[in-house]
């Protein structure tokens, strides 16, 4: 049995320079949203989005049941031009749907709750077991490094969030090559001038 296509949702964009609409020769300024057809822009009235409301990204679990919910709905998107790449902004919605969705979120926050709580703990438990992995790791390979001094290095490169070598994918894995990074990074910057060089632009 063939699968069931996803469901299509028509996406708006953030208007980045003053244009009108393809559809009723409207003026579109700076700002005001529109759909996109190759270099041609048409308001929401003529994309038949008007009406909706905006619900800004932030909140996923308010952004999903609102999707679900509202009959009509829309992506809002923003050209970022630094980083050249559209950024989604929220959802357009029906009143109705944001309404409802509001009222939902509410009464399964408590059990939301529990959920985040358990998956914290779960994290928490796994890191735990990961940098005591490193740190045995480490060992094995330099029997003589002094006493203590694996773990020092493996709290240091796994520290969550750090974007130290102990968070890439290949030190997860327990790689000798990242293992052998993380301990050569620990005594450049602890047993050697390397910091103050650097400091001084060498």
């Amino acid at each position: 049995m063939a699968s069931t296509p996803a469901e299509s949702i028509p996406e708006v964009f953030v208007v980045l320079f003053d244009t009108t609409c393809i559809g009723c020769s409207v003026p579109l300024g700076q700002g005001s949203w529109a759909t996109r057809t190759d270099q041609t822009m048409k308001c929401l009235p003529c994309s038949e989005l008007d009406g909706l409301e905006f619900l800004p990204s932030g909140d996923v679990a308010l952004t999903r049941a609102a999707q679900r919910i509202s009959e009509r709905k829309a992506v809002v998107l923003r050209f970022n031009k630094s980083k050249r790449r559209c950024e989604r902004q929220g959802i357009l919605v029906t009143a109705e749907a944001i309404e409802s969705a509001l009222l939902q979120c509410q009464a399964d926050e408590p059990e939301r709750l529990k959920k985040r709580q358990s998956s914290a703990k779960s994290r928490e438990r796994q890191q735990i077991l990961y940098v005591e992995n490193f740190a045995r790791c480490i060992r094995e390979m330099y029997p003589n490094a002094p006493v203590g001094i694996e773990k020092r290095i493996a709290d240091h490169a796994c520290d969550t969030g750090s974007g130290r070598v102990g968070r890439t994918a290949g030190a997860k894995q327990l790689s000798t090559e990242f293992i052998g990074l993380a301990v050569i990074a620990y005594v450049r910057h602890n047993h050697t001038v390397y910091d103050q060089l650097l400091a001084q632009g060498v």
